[in-house]
Order: structure tokens, then C-alpha cells, then sequence
């Protein structure tokens, strides 16, 4: 039931080696709903969604903040008791599907090994689960994709079968990275509409990113947009998508095609410039002002629920 919040993450701070990706980076999901985060490539979309996942690599830090989840910072518990959570409450839909899967084994088996590290389900009744998903996302011949390897599979199948196994166990919050990135627009709306039919059938929470701001505004409850490691602007849908206030934002939306309406014409691309202070659109943007050089604009409620860094 949409209402308490499921995830809060507060000034999040990430490094690669000494850059850093992400900056006070803080978000709200509720219970039962869906977060659209858009952004170009490299805005720190995909670092977010690892970093809650407590997967970042080697070379990832986080210097500061919390990511509290069910009233739990996951920041402070152990690997162990982090793996017990990942995969089952929370699954993660990685942006390139072939990387999800172990290349010499079987479907099948990758799945039981996935669903008995967490000791939930039975093999017969992961199958049958499996099978379910599979034919909801137009790939009836479920048995022969269980039986496949990844590299058998093109790109839009391989998709659809990382997005069947993330659902198997019906995690409470669903991590999904660029999900349709890979697929032709019909399989787009159907995976779309299998991602939300979770939420309305298991209560399942979704934080989605994504470039793609017509499927933003398509699924999610709230959006965030994302640019140099930072929220530009954030709040709820409607709000967002009708009342933008960032130029970043209202670039965003013009480049969205709509049917009888004249062709977009596109973003004004924003120099991604390496920074250590300042707003990250610093001097490509028409309302630059000196202070924009030197001083990193705070996230200001502008209005009920709508978040402004300007």
C-alpha cells in the first residue's frame, strides 16, 4: 500500500578512485509505488542503483550518507546479512542482460542456485513461476529458454529472461537499470506493463532509470532528474512533467516525439565539464550567473513535493 516510506537515501556520496559520481544524493520511495529517475549517460544513474545494491566494485566508495531501507541503513550491515537481503527483497534488472548470466551455464540452473541461496521456494515451484513470467512476456516456449544458455538467446530474449528471474522470488523493491534498452518498442510495452503489474499484484516497489523520459513518464509515481552526479529536480510526476522548472528538464521534455506535433528538436547538450564546485551546468546554460563557478546550488522545495537545484 503506498504510504510509509520503503527506501530513503540520504546525501549519498560516491567515489571512483578519486572522482566523484555521486553528491548528496537523497530520494524517498514509498511502499508501493514507482521512482523514474532520468538522465543522460554518465548523470550517475546506474552508480545509485549499484550502490544500494552494495555491489559498486573495487574501485567504488561511499564517502557519506545512508541508504535505509524498512528502517535499515544498509551501509552498516554485514556482507553476509546484506547477501540475505539482496536477490530476495530487493533484485536488481542489470542495463545489459548478457552480463547478468554465467555464459557456460544453463538458465535453469542459474536460477535454482539463485533461489536456493535463499531457501524460499522449491526447484519445481521456481520452474513453474519462471515458466509463468516468461510466457507473460511473450516467450512461450519457456521450457527451451530454461534449457538455453545466454549467448543462445538475442539480446531483446536475454532481456526478458533477466527480468524473469529477478521477479521469481517477488522481491518488495525491484531495481531496474535501462529494462527496456535492449528491446523493440512492442516488447517494450510488454515488459513495461509486467513491471507494473507487479506493483499492483505483489506490492512490489520500483525505482526505474533510465534516458528515456516518455517511459519515465509512462510508469513511474515521482521522477528525479539526474545530471553530473547530482538531482537537478525532483518530485511528483504530474508536477514534474507539467510544471518543469530546471532548463535541463524542460530540454528533456521537448525532446519527446509526440504523434501530430512538430519534430523535436532535441537537447542542447549540457558540457558534462570535470568540477569540483559549481552547478554542474555551469556556463552552458542561458541563466548562468558568477556564482554558478564556485557554489553548488542546494535541492530547495519550490512547491509541495517538488524539489528545485538552481
Amino acid at each position: 500500500m503506498i504510504g510509509q516510506d520503503l527506501l530513503t537515501i540520504e546525501n549519498l556520496e560516491v567515489r571512483y578512485g578519486e572522482t566523484p559520481v555521486l553528491q548528496s544524493v537523497s530520494l524517498a520511495l514509498q511502499a508501493g509505488s514507482i521512482l523514474g529517475i532520468v538522465g543522460e549517460s554518465g548523470s550517475g544513474k546506474s552508480t545509485l542503483l549499484l550502490a544500494t545494491m552494495g555491489i559498486l566494485g573495487r574501485k567504488g566508495s561511499i564517502q557519506d550518507g545512508r541508504i535505509i531501507y524498512q528502517g535499515t541503513d544498509l551501509l552498516q550491515l554485514s556482507a553476509e546479512k546484506m547477501r540475505r537481503i539482496r536477490g530476495k527483497e530487493i533484485a536488481l534488472i542489470m542495463q545489459n542482460p548478457n552480463s547478468s548470466f554465467c555464459p557456460v551455464r544453463k538458465i535453469k540452473h542459474q536460477l535454482h542456485e539463485a533461489v536456493r541461496s535463499h531457501g524460499d521456494l522449491s526447484g519445481s515451484e521456481a520452474d513453474r513461476r519462471m515458466l509463468e513470467l516468461l510466457a507473460r512476456m511473450n516467450l512461450p516456449d519457456g521450457k527451451r529458454i530454461m534449457n538455453s544458455y545466454a549467448f543462445q538467446m538475442s539480446g531483446g530474449m536475454c532481456q526478458r529472461t533477466a527480468i524473469a528471474v529477478a521477479m521469481v522470488l517477488r522481491p518488495q523493491l525491484l531495481l531496474a537499470d535501462e529494462p527496456t534498452s535492449a528491446l523493440d518498442v512492442t516488447v517494450q510495452a510488454q515488459v513495461i506493463k509486467e513491471i507494473m503489474n507487479l506493483r499492483t499484484e505483489f506490492g512490489t516497489s520500483v525505482v526505474i532509470v533510465s534516458h528515456n523520459m516518455g517511459v519515465i513518464s509512462h510508469m513511474a509515481d515521482q521522477i528525479a532528474v539526474m545530471y553530473g552526479g547530482l538531482i537537478l529536480e525532483y518530485g511528483v510526476k504530474d508536477e514534474i512533467i507539467g510544471n518543469p522548472a530546471h532548463r535541463y528538464t524542460q530540454n528533456i521534455i521537448r525532446a519527446i516525439p509526440r504523434l501530430g506535433a512538430p519534430a523535436p528538436r532535441g537537447i542542447a547538450v549540457f558540457q558534462h565539464e570535470r568540477r569540483t564546485q559549481g552547478c554542474p551546468v555551469q556556463k552552458s546554460c542561458p541563466n548562468y550567473a558568477d556564482q554558478c563557478l564556485t557554489k553548488t546550488p542546494p535541492l530547495k522545495e519550490i512547491s509541495k513535493g517538488h524539489f528545485l537545484r538552481c
